[in-house]
């Protein structure tokens, strides 16, 4: 299962320059860690 502290309460999530700067990047690491450790990332339904 993925978590993100992007899609939880608008009120937990990163205020700080650097948080909001590195948003885009955090899908990319995600999906280069599934890819590397051979586990593809599973939705909860």
């Amino acid at each position: 299962m993925r978590l993100s502290i992007w899609t939880g309460l608008a009120a937990h999530q990163p205020g700080a320059g650097i948080n909001r700067a590195r948003r885009g990047d955090y899908p990319r690491f995600s999906r280069f860690r599934a890819r590397v450790n051979g586990c593809p990332i599973h939705e909860p339904a």
